[in-house]
């Protein structure tokens, strides 16, 4: 995919050649099948009768998206007046690519044609006629019904943050999200709908219309037009009818799938003209800040390097090697900083493996370094790859302790002087350890190292932690590593009390966070943490919660006590509590309770009805465990 072939004007010349050298030989559609479709310079659709102009390009980046739309036969008007039709089979198509079949797509109410040739065929019956087609698609109507909404797609936390003050939260709205359901009833803020044979109550704004917002009539009509070209090529001596390259005037990847749609929709409407190869390049048309540099998609890498690395750097192509990719490091911001402000970039070479043709097993290798502007000069770590490691090597026990911190998509490791590994970096957390004999030494916790094995008689304290790493300091005393991450315990029907924990890496509302990790550290008898802060306090709470670990809640809630109402990143967690108000265990009831009476004096609104649990407490009292159960006086104060 990355070996491209220029594209020439004598295509007349080549065409003839291969009719001269009967053009139905294997080797002939070989050729054929090699040769890259290029894209006109301009980023406007070319008028009726103009030519395109073609402009050279080194390559196109894989995976450049190429499609074929499938019909059934193709009409052409032929110079003296008549038509002749060729069915699809029978139409060879110049780049060989495969046919997308059965898409999803909207009505269209006026579709336009005008059928041209480019050049008159000549008294030689070996000549070639060059057919173009325009087509206008205008007015894509799209109905909206006042009747079925969609349910918004949110994280469960983020839907249960806004339902459980109103209507109330239930387990079984979970699989309601994203989904398209009837209105059954609309009072004030709240609708009520059915999506999935129950109908439930969700406040207005996780609804939203399907399709386009319906107006008084219940549907709208959204204007669009999309103007395409095709160039056919028709040879008298052979009969044969070739699709040499369709124009998309199309140049971001955002706009590919909705007009993707719009194009398949023309084989279905009765229109079975012509098919068409649909070409859009995976790249912005932008010039890099370098001279000689093309910039590159994130589109055009995904796949080829870390996700971590998409999100990091811009990509640029080398115009004059094909092999060669340079990334440049962004800004807090996510902007790109000015040329020679960086202190370090990236240096990608491609490679292609290939192997037989019949297993498909075809792909792009990268080779990353990074290249880091010292005193001293240029310092180059080669990027190691962690997901293919060897076991028993030190990659491999690098992924096994980073993939509890991190996903292995967000794990750089870099090596220099030919070790296996020097340093490990996770840019989401903003942390890195060092690779010293043997050991994983932290950069940001002096004289700390990862603890491994850890010891039988401290696993208790992993339970319902499983996103952590034990460290060791100098002195021999034990600390626990936890990122600042979202998690939830979805609900089992056939486990009702299960403790299985699903980890939310990816919420952007906790990726806001200023706070990354926290450390905990132990008692030196090892049975139990210390908190740094409240806001530690209170995420080591919620995850003993959440594993039902009720006799620890007890224990921490003196730590999250407060007369004053709790800063961001705090309230954040404390309100995160509400999602586990479903676990209806005694000795869940009586955690909440402890919970609210340990912030009732901060003029907070809980995450919980204390009414509802302290009823659940005292009907299920002679079940709370010891350990849980609340004093005299708590048991007062909270009636």
């Amino acid at each position: 995919a990355l070996e491209a072939l220029d594209w020439t004007r004598n295509q007349d010349q080549e065409e003839n050649d291969h009719a001269e050298s009967d053009s139905d030989s294997d080797a002939d559609i070989e050729s054929l099948q090699k040769d890259v479709v290029e894209f006109r310079e301009t980023s406007q659709p070319p008028e009726p009768g103009d030519k395109m102009k073609l402009v050279k390009v080194a390559m196109l980046p894989p995976p450049t998206f190429i499609a074929l739309v499938e019909s059934s036969k193709v009409i052409l008007q032929m110079p003296d007046g008549s038509e002749k039709t060729f069915p699809a089979e029978e139409v060879q198509n110049a780049a060989g690519m495969p046919i997308v079949k059965n898409l999803n797509v909207n009505k269209f109410r006026e579709i336009s044609f005008k059928l041209g040739k480019e050049e008159d065929l000549e008294a030689s019956p070996r000549s070639t006629v060059k057919y173009h087609l325009d087509v206008e698609i205008a007015e894509v109507q799209t109905e909206g019904t006042k009747g079925r909404v969609r349910i918004k797609m949110v994280s469960v936390e983020e839907a249960q943050m806004i339902v459980e003050p109103g209507p109330g939260w239930d387990d079984q709205m979970e699989r309601c999200l994203g989904q398209v359901g009837e209105i059954t009833s609309e009072s004030g803020a709240t609708i009520s709908v059915r999506p999935d044979g129950n109908s439930w109550i969700w406040p207005r704004e996780l609804i939203e219309p399907v399709g386009v917002l319906a107006d008084e009539a219940g549907t709208k009509t959204h204007q669009r037009k999309l103007r395409v070209t095709a160039f056919l090529n028709y040879t008298a001596r052979t009969g044969k009818l070739q699709l040499q390259v369709c124009y998309v005037p199309l140049l971001r990847s955002h706009q590919l799938l909705r007009n993707l749609h719009c194009l398949a929709q023309l084989a279905k409407v009765g229109l079975d003209y012509f098919s068409m190869i649909i070409v859009f390049p995976r790249w912005e048309l932008r010039t890099g800040r370098v001279p000689g540099e093309l910039f590159l998609s994130t589109w055009v890498m995904q796949g080829v390097v870390p996700q971590c690395l998409l999100e990091l750097y811009h990509f640029y192509h080398d115009m004059q090697d094909e092999t060669i990719v340079r990334a440049y490091p962004l800004n807090s911001d996510g902007e790109e900083q000015t040329p020679g402000s960086w202190d370090h970039w990236l240096l990608v070479r491609l490679a292609i493996r290939t192997t037989a043709k019949h297993t498909g097993d075809q792909g792009v290798h990268a080779f990353v370094a990074k290249i880091i502007k010292g005193s001293e000069g240029l310092e180059v770590r080669r990027m190691v790859d962690l997901l293919f490691a060897e076991e028993g090597s030190a990659g491999f026990v690098v992924a096994q302790l980073m993939s509890r911190l991190e996903n292995l998509s967000h794990v750089l490791a870099w090596s220099s002087s030919g070790s296996e590994v020097d340093v490990v970096e996770l840019p989401r957390l903003g942390i890195s350890f060092e690779w010293k004999a043997g050991q994983l030494v932290s950069k940001d916790f002096k004289g700390m190292r990862v603890a491994t094995p850890a010891p039988p008689e401290l696993l208790h304290h992993f339970d319902g932690i499983p996103h952590s790493l034990l460290l060791q300091d100098q002195t021999d005393s034990y600390h626990i590593l936890v990122p600042f991450v979202a998690t939830h315990r979805p609900s089992i029907a056939s486990d009702p009390f299960s403790s299985e924990v699903v980890l939310e890496r990816e919420n952007r509302l906790w990726r806001l966070h200023e706070t990354k990790v926290f450390l905990y550290e132990m008692h030196l008898s090892g049975t139990f943490l210390y908190t740094p802060t409240l806001t530690a306090a209170l995420y080591l709470l919620f995850l003993k919660f959440q594993n039902r670990k009720y006799d620890q809640v007890s224990q921490l809630v003196r730590a999250i006590a407060t007369d004053s109402p709790y800063q961001k990143e705090a309230l954040h967690v404390f309100e995160h509590l509400g999602t586990l108000n479903p676990d209806q265990h005694a000795d869940a009831h009586a955690g909440r309770i402890m919970i609210a009476l340990a912030t009732g004096d901060a003029n907070m609104r809980l995450p919980m009805r204390l009414d509802f649990e302290m009823a659940c407490y005292v009907k299920k009292l002679t079940h709370v465990s010891a350990r849980c159960r609340l004093k005299l006086e708590e048991e007062e104060r909270a009636l």
